[in-house]
């Protein structure tokens, strides 16, 4: 077993309620991970929404997350593609609205991620 794959299955058995369930989501994690991003594209770690109590449609939903996406100022760069040269993993980006609203939502390591096009930052910290 790796280091990764330990850090990775500790994090499960503290999520999972069993040993059974702790190895289904390892699995399904440990096939889930990213090798590589190509071409001129970034992901970038969205920020986490706060539930609601009561449940929402799906147009009501989208219209709080585009809502939300308007404060996003300073999002965190998860990885680059392998022709990025001028943002790194880590950095902080500023991004236009229109690029984060047509961003593509992508599961990666047990959260969202979004996928934009490295031209759409505007800003870089």
């Amino acid at each position: 077993m790796t280091l990764e794959d330990k850090m990775l299955w500790e994090k499960v058995t503290a999520l999972a309620e069993d040993n059974l369930q702790a190895r289904e989501l390892f699995e399904k994690l440990k096939t889930n991970t990213m090798k590589c991003l190509r071409g001129k594209r970034v992901l970038l770690t969205m920020p986490e929404l706060k539930k609601s109590a009561v449940e929402l449609s799906i147009k009501d939903e989208e219209a709080i997350m585009q809502e939300a996406m308007k404060k996003w100022l300073k999002l965190e760069v998860f990885a680059v593609g392998d022709e990025v040269t001028d943002v790194k993993e880590g950095d902080k980006v500023y991004v236009q609205t229109y690029a984060l609203e047509s961003g593509e939502k992508i599961e990666i390591d047990g959260s969202i991620k979004l996928m934009i096009n490295d031209n759409a930052i505007a800003i870089v910290w």
